[in-house]
């Protein structure tokens, strides 16, 4: 290469090629776009979530409430947060139990929704046809209840 030119042709402190820049950065935009349309950064495609502190707590007391589960049994549930709606949540039992939890455990699943009144049960069942009466089918896929 001559006189401190670079590969791309350029000497050193030229500015880049723009016309070039600017493909560049079309092409990026068109593969972001594409990969945002096969739901690659949806937050739905990722799935349920994991309920916060406060919204695990709410939850869990809500079910005692209702009479779902006993206070040793809500303990033990893993609370779960649509990402479709985050109005629904699930609860079910972790595939490893402890000691305390093995002593009160069932099966099925609690699901519940948080409307004007707060957490209220839709539904209760260890196995569920779909469509799910009172939740939504995309919740119902995401809570992992229905079939995809």
């Amino acid at each position: 290469m001559k006189g401190g030119q670079s590969a791309a042709g350029l000497r050193r402190g030229d500015p880049p090629d723009l016309p070039y820049t600017l493909r560049l950065m079309k092409s990026l935009g068109a593969i972001g776009a594409a990969l945002l349309a096969l739901g690659v950064f949806a937050p739905a495609a990722l799935g349920h979530r994991l309920a916060t502190k406060t919204e695990r707590t709410a939850i869990l007391q809500a079910v005692v409430h209702q009479g779902q589960l006993s206070k040793a049994q809500a303990n033990c549930q893993s609370v779960t947060i649509s990402s479709v709606n985050q109005e629904y949540a699930a609860l079910t039992w972790p595939r490893k139990l402890s000691r305390a939890c093995m002593k009160v455990a069932a099966n099925g699943v609690i699901i519940e929704h948080d409307g004007s009144r707060g957490w209220q049960l839709v539904t209760v069942g260890s196995s569920f046809s779909c469509p799910v009466k009172g939740v939504p089918t995309p919740v119902a896929r995401d809570l992992r209840i229905c079939p995809s």
